[in-house]
């Protein structure tokens, strides 16, 4: 979610950039209670995961946000606001039968796109008359697949149709990296190619159990309960911006997609604070302190 001057940044056709991935010879992009089955890891961690059955294939899709450098906490000094993240799925297509079979994966941008130029495994963009990086999309071993660049229903190429070959008994794994922001050149390739999946995986789930552990305070018979409590920290916590001039927290009205309302912001700060999680609280409620009114209030709060 960009704001201002970052929004530009995006640097696509409108604000919204979307992809969709779909499975099936005639591609299927739709993912419902009844024919998908989705997760959270362990129920309270920001690791989604899905898990769907297609023409006899088993499809697991898991994915999840790191940065490209340096730290993931807000308040270490050595993070840059500015950092471009990266959203990392993996995606493992098996074949549990006894004959060879062929899995097509589709990979599917919005009109955000101008259109796709393959550069080697980068999905590239071209913007003013300079191409950026929309997609890492690593190869699999020669043979293994043939990939296609295919028009939309606008006749521009913002598909990418990937058939995989599966043995008997036998799977396939492939990885989709996606950056935001969207000005990132082929000077990037390097540093984005070199981000190991499940290093950065295992990077992000320590994060979060460690952050988790501390504001813990519930147990009760019901698991439940305990998986709520221990959910709604990141779940606060992801929805929050940190605005990367004056280094404010903004705290939207419970979901990422809201903008911030005091009274809907002010019921999670003070759960945070009822949790034992004192610091980030103060911080999200000195936002209010240094912005309401024309003057900053007189005393220290």
């Amino acid at each position: 979610k960009a704001q201002g001057r970052e929004l530009l940044r995006g640097n696509w056709t409108g604000n919204d950039l979307r992809w969709n991935v779909g499975t099936g010879k005639e591609p299927d992009y739709k993912r419902t209670r009844e024919n998908c089955q989705m997760s959270v890891m362990n129920d309270y961690l920001p690791v989604a995961q899905s898990y769907w059955t297609q023409g006899g294939l088993n499809y697991r899709e898991e994915g999840f946000t790191t940065l490209l450098r340096g730290p993931l906490s807000p308040v270490d000094p050595g993070r840059d606001e500015q950092t471009p993240a990266i959203l990392m799925i993996r995606l493992t297509v098996s074949n549990p039968t006894n004959h060879r079979d062929t899995s097509h994966i589709w990979l599917s941008g919005n009109k955000a796109l101008t259109g796709l130029v393959r550069e080697g495994d980068f999905l590239m963009d071209e913007i003013g008359g300079k191409r950026f990086i929309r997609c890492y999309m690593p190869s699999l071993p020669e043979g293994t697949e043939k990939s296609d660049m295919v028009a939309d229903a606008g006749g521009v190429l913002r598909i990418i149709h990937r058939k995989i070959n599966l043995g008997p008994n036998s799977s396939q794994t492939l990885y989709f990296y996606f950056p935001f922001v969207g000005d990132l050149t082929a000077e990037s390739k390097a540093e984005i190619s070199a981000l190991g999946y499940e290093s950065q995986k295992n990077r992000v789930v320590a994060y979060w159990r460690d952050l988790v552990a501390k504001g813990s305070i519930y147990n009760v018979p019901e698991r439940k309960f305990n998986e709520m409590a221990k959910a709604v920290i990141p779940h606060i916590r992801m929805s929050v911006t940190k605005d990367p001039k004056s280094g404010l927290y903004m705290v939207p009205a419970a979901g990422f997609g809201y903008n911030v309302y005091p009274n809907e912001s002010v019921f999670q700060t003070l759960l945070l604070d009822r949790m034992g999680d004192f610091k980030t609280s103060a911080d999200y409620l000195n936002t209010f302190m240094e912005l309401q009114g024309s003057v900053k209030l007189p005393g220290t709060f």
